[in-house]
């Protein structure tokens, strides 16, 4: 009884203060006083947390693309069936042959002919058929320029400043494509790019 008559009297005092530390300090009080309090904000935090994990789910996704000699590209298309955000990724490896300072490009949310936006990923090396051994090197990844869209509808693409990580959203039945635009002509050249997914 005398505890019930404590815990109104500081449940009003919070109510009526105009004093946000006093506000803060009676609120305590009555949370110390009340043996359901902590348990009631742990039980809904909980509650809140299982909803998160419901309703987000990751995965790592890769990708191949080759380009031939003779100028042969072989994309590969990864198709959603579920709505998931991407991560934009900086890099693409050269896993055969070598990029140079040619270019290679993902497509998202593609529909058919249309997509949101691509992004250019250009090769580290300074000339298309490297030589030496730092420039070989240089040129086994593809790094990203920049992504492009027509945002006027100028039909010309626009550069959208997007940065390894950003992410994009992909839905039910669209793609993301991978291809490789150039590449040391000297060899067959295929590359691999790793994709972050979170399901919702």
């Amino acid at each position: 009884m005398q505890k019930n008559i404590v815990t109104s009297c500081l449940n009003h005092l919070y109510r009526t203060s105009k004093c946000h530390g006093a506000k803060m300090f009676y609120f305590s009080l009555y949370c110390m006083l009340t043996t359901s309090c902590g348990k009631t904000l742990e039980n809904t935090q909980a509650a809140d947390d299982d909803r998160y994990i419901a309703s987000v789910t990751s995965e790592v996704i890769k990708l191949s693309a080759t380009l031939t000699p003779a100028g042969l590209s072989d994309a590969e298309i990864y198709d959603f069936d579920d709505y998931a955000e991407i991560k934009i990724p900086g890099q693409l490896k050269v896993l055969n042959g070598n990029a140079g300072n040619q270019e290679a490009k993902i497509y998202f949310n593609v529909d058919d002919n249309r997509h949101d936006f691509y992004c250019v990923y250009v090769g580290g090396a300074s000339t298309a058929s490297p030589t030496d051994s730092e420039e070989i090197e240089k040129g086994l990844f593809y790094s990203l320029d920049d992504c492009y869209a027509d945002v006027d509808d100028d039909n010309i693409d626009d550069a959208l400043g997007m940065k390894a990580g950003d992410g994009a959203d992909q839905d039910v039945g669209n793609s993301i494509i991978l291809e490789i635009d150039g590449a040391d002509p000297r060899y067959s050249t295929q590359i691999e790019g790793e994709f972050e997914l979170e399901w919702h």
